[in-house]
């Protein structure tokens, strides 16, 4: 059953709903400034496209993304030149008070924040989660693991490479593959049930990804063992291709090494050239932010809010 606020979306005649059928009116505003965060990657948009419920206000000079989750409506940085950024902030703006929503702007760069603390400061308030910073790392770093830091990887892939050096291939995963990836994912999500809302919107995206590797320019690679699918990882390149995002990694989690593996395979083998690595947010989830922080992060890119002070 859908709630009002997502009827006043859906019905709602300046926006136009996320879709492939309109991947060419939208993809050349996602190049228009460099942004290093997740949530502007074309993966990542239709990763959680059903979960964010999203649509797009569109203008020559600028887009908005505009969504609802958590039963409110909400949107994203607009994606524009700078010498539009008030043209395009005071627009969406305003189609808060056409959908009668409190005004909340998501996944905002340190650029666009301080511009609005420059201009708004007496009407807007902009702030930052740890929870949701991405964590960016050295790409050459990532595939070589070099150091005493990263010695404990190294040990790891060492120890899964003695142990299945001849049982292990790994290969690009396509449509065709759905049924071991369906398998492989339900096998995973039984060790994880902690997480199960979360993981249950990713689900449903990892399948929609899948159905459309090619149009969203997205890899998923997985790696067999004893022809047997036991990790898999979906990675897709911003920024000219020098930045490569990991949008997932899943890995048995009962095979010592496999998750530093597959994440050395992936930039070895399929993403050579890129320069930095961006491996999302932790979301304040302890074990997940440990291990992000155990590959040594260049450092967090920070994602800010901006909400009408009170």
């Amino acid at each position: 059953m859908q709630t009002d606020n997502e009827l006043r979306i859906d019905t709602c005649k300046d926006l136009e709903e996320l879709s492939l059928d309109n991947i060419d009116k939208f993809l050349p505003y996602l190049t228009i400034r460099r942004i290093e965060s997740c949530e502007f990657g074309l993966t990542t948009l239709f990763l959680w496209k059903n979960r964010n419920h999203q649509h797009i206000y569109y203008h020559p000079n600028y887009i908005i993304l505009f969504g609802h989750f958590n039963d409110h409506c909400f949107s994203q940085m607009p994606l524009c030149k700078e010498e539009y950024f008030q043209e395009a902030f005071e627009k969406a703006v305003d189609l808060f008070e056409n959908l009668e929503e409190n005004f909340v702007m998501y996944s905002v760069d340190s650029t666009f924040a301080e511009f609005v603390k420059e201009m708004y400061s007496d009407q807007y308030e902009v702030s930052t989660n740890r929870n949701y910073s991405d964590y960016i790392y050295d790409a050459d770093k990532m595939r070589n693991l070099p150091g005493k830091k990263l010695r404990k990887k190294r040990n790891h892939i060492n120890a899964f490479l003695r142990d299945y050096e001849d049982q292990y291939t790994y290969r690009l995963l396509t449509e065709e593959d759905r049924d071991e990836i369906n398998l492989f994912l339900e096998k995973w999500t039984d060790n994880h049930d902690h997480m199960t809302k979360q993981v249950d919107h990713e689900i449903e995206g990892i399948d929609y990804i899948i159905d459309h590797l090619e149009i969203l320019g997205a890899k998923a690679i997985g790696i067999y063992i004893n022809n047997v699918l036991e990790a898999m990882s979906i990675a897709s390149t911003i920024n000219n291709e020098e930045e490569v995002i990991i949008h997932v990694e899943k890995a048995n989690t009962d095979i010592r090494g496999l998750y530093p593996f597959l994440s050395q395979l992936v930039l070895q083998e399929f993403y050579p050239k890129a320069k930095i690595v961006n491996r999302e947010e932790d979301l304040g989830i302890e074990g997940l932010r440990k291990s992000k922080l155990s590959y040594e992060p260049i450092r967090l890119e920070d994602k800010y809010t901006i909400r009408c002070k009170e």
